[in-house]
């Protein structure tokens, strides 16, 4: 965990120290964001598969199309299918990312992409068939990666749609995994 914070830092410092010298001056972003599905695999509801994700985040604008922001996603994976699987998955993820706007900050509608290195720390329970479980914990380095939509209200508050994914290990077979679209809101100082 000490490493994934040195390494954000150290990040950080290197983008700042990059940066041309007459981009526009600062501005802060608090973003939260939500997301939740639900799966039913029966006609009785018994068999489902749901999964919630909470996002907060950080960000410092260098100029109006890119920035860097420190993020904290909580994400639970809940499934039960009667005589197969009932798990449940708890990620918690740090992580430091890069934001590359399309269209500038004073744009109605700014689409963006954003990646990033992250720490996952991922505790599950359960068992599927056969009375195997899921490893109890994983601690492991994961890359973000997400494309998304704000849409300014005022200058100071925007509505956002975010597709995003974090890659346990970096392996891209996880991107699935991972998968999720979320709404939130940012506010800019």
């Amino acid at each position: 965990m000490k490493i994934v914070r040195f390494l954000s830092l150290l990040a950080f410092l290197l983008v700042v120290w990059a940066l041309p010298k007459d981009v526009q001056a600062g501005v802060v972003e608090f973003g939260t964001s939500f997301s939740f599905s639900k799966t039913t695999y029966s006609d009785s509801g018994e068999d489902f598969s749901w999964n919630r994700r909470f996002t907060g985040s950080v960000g410092y604008h260098f100029s109006s199309t890119s920035g860097v922001e420190f993020a904290y996603q909580l994400a639970t994976n809940r499934t039960f299918i009667r005589n197969y699987q009932d798990t449940t998955f708890e990620d918690q993820i740090f992580s430091c990312d890069w934001i590359q706007s399309f269209l500038p900050r004073g744009s109605t509608f700014q689409p963006y992409a954003k990646l990033g290195l992250g720490q996952l720390n991922r505790k599950s329970s359960g068992s599927y068939a056969g009375g195997a479980s899921p490893p109890r914990e994983v601690l492991a380095l994961t890359i973000i990666m997400a494309v998304g939509l704000k849409v300014y209200l005022t200058q100071q508050f925007a509505l956002k749609l975010e597709a995003a994914s974090y890659l346990a290990k970096g392996s891209l077979r996880t991107f699935d995994d991972n998968f999720n679209i979320s709404i939130g809101t940012s506010i800019f100082f």
